[in-house]
């Protein structure tokens, strides 16, 4: 069994659950519906119905979605170059682990190029908000992995779904505002 990414990062992780426990064990992602903390839920086919919802772009805008997938772009190359080398070595709670840890370090780098862009004038509190949703990807990441390595299935599903839904949540803002890369779900290893 390969490892693969079931929601992306920001694909946001994509990037960011690996559907693996074992050989015999799979974690199914289901982000159909995700909750916020801020009462408002997410699904495919609204991706928000939070006042976060889009505007008009003004050229600041439109800089700032340019700049930002840009910087998407690079952290998902780095992304499906992590999965496409680990075909063929199995699925181990070691390998996994690794995976996860070097996948909350791509995202988490990316987050912080991400914070350096000036936020559009209005929007400074849309692309914060939007941001914490990524950081709560990253935050999980290396207490999935540690539960991963640890060969903790228990808590690697309970924190998977806690990823299943973050990661549904930051996919959802992030192409809300039209950062459509860092919303990708495509990357694994069969998609490169």
């Amino acid at each position: 069994m390969r490892i693969r990414t079931a929601a992306a990062a920001f694909t946001l992780v994509s990037a960011l659950s690996i559907a693996a426990c074992s050989s015999d064990d799979q974690v199914v992602v289901d982000p159909t519906v995700a909750d916020r903390s801020d009462g408002a839920t997410t699904s495919p086919t609204s991706p928000t119905t939070s006042p976060r919802a889009t505007t008009t772009a003004s050229p600041e805008r439109a800089a700032f979605v340019d700049d930002g997938n840009t910087i998407c772009a690079a952290m998902n190359q780095e992304l499906i170059a992590l999965y496409e080398s680990t075909d063929g070595q199995g699925t181990t709670a070691a390998l996994v682990g690794q995976v996860l840890t070097r996948t909350g370090e791509v995202v988490g780098a990316a987050v912080e190029q991400l914070e350096v862009l000036p936020p559009p004038a209005g929007d400074e509190q849309q692309v914060e908000e939007m941001l914490a949703d990524v950081r709560a990807v990253v935050a999980l990441l290396p207490q999935a992995a540690d539960a991963a390595t640890r060969g903790d299935q228990a808590q690697y599903r309970a924190l998977a779904t806690q990823l299943d839904s973050v990661t549904a949540l930051a996919n959802a803002s992030t192409a809300a505002y039209g950062l459509t890369e860092c919303a990708r779900s495509d990357l694994s290893n069969e998609s490169a």
